[in-house]
C-alpha cells in the first residue's frame, strides 16, 4: 500500500497546535478559573507605559517561563514565545520579546517588589489548602510539624 504524502499547503491548513508543555496547558483553565494571576494584575503597579503588553502581562510571561523550565529571561524567546498552544491556553496570542520583559524588570522599584510579595502572599493564601491550618496553629501558639519526603523513593505499606 502506497503512502500518501501531504503537500505543504495541506499541512499548513491543519489547525492542530502542539506544545511541549501540555501539562501546563491543561492547568491553564484551572489557573484561569481560580484567577491566580489576578492579584499580580491588580496590586503590582510598575511605572511603565503599556504599548502592546502591560507590565504585569510581562511578569505573567516570565512566570510561565519559570514554570516551563527556563533558566534565564533570554530563554523566554525559545520556550514561551514560540509555544503558541501554551500562550493560547493562557489567553494570549503572542508573547513579548525577552528584551521587552527585561526592560520591565529593569523598571521595577523597591515598592514594586513589596507589591509583588504582597500579591504572591495573597495567591498563596487563596490557593493553599494548608494556609488555614497554619494560621490556626499560629494563633493558638502551637507547633505544627510538616514532614515532606523529597527523596523520590517508592512509598508502600512496608516502607519506612
Amino acid at each position: 500500500m502506497a503512502k500518501k504524502r501531504l503537500s505543504k499547503k495541506q499541512s499548513k491548513n491543519n489547525n492542530k497546535v502542539f506544545s511541549e508543555h501540555a501539562s501546563l496547558c491543561a492547568l491553564a483553565p484551572v489557573i484561569g478559573d481560580k484567577k491566580v494571576f489576578e492579584p499580580i494584575h491588580n496590586n503590582v503597579k510598575i511605572p511603565q507605559k503599556k504599548i502592546v503588553y502591560s507590565p504585569t502581562d510581562k511578569l505573567v510571561f516570565l512566570t510561565l517561563g519559570i514554570m516551563s523550565g527556563t533558566e534565564t529571561v533570554y530563554d523566554v524567546n525559545y520556550t514561551i514565545r514560540v509555544d503558541k498552544a501554551l500562550l493560547k491556553a493562557f489567553g494570549y496570542q503572542k508573547c513579548a520579546d525577552q528584551s521587552v520583559i527585561q526592560e520591565t524588570l529593569n523598571a521595577v522599584t523597591q515598592e514594586n517588589i513589596q507589591q509583588m510579595e504582597s500579591a504572591l502572599d495573597e495567591i498563596w493564601k487563596q490557593n493553599n489548602l494548608s494556609a488555614p491550618l497554619l494560621e490556626k496553629t499560629q494563633k493558638e501558639n502551637k507547633t505544627i510539624t510538616i514532614d515532606i519526603d523529597l527523596s523520590g523513593q517508592i512509598a508502600s505499606k512496608k516502607a519506612e
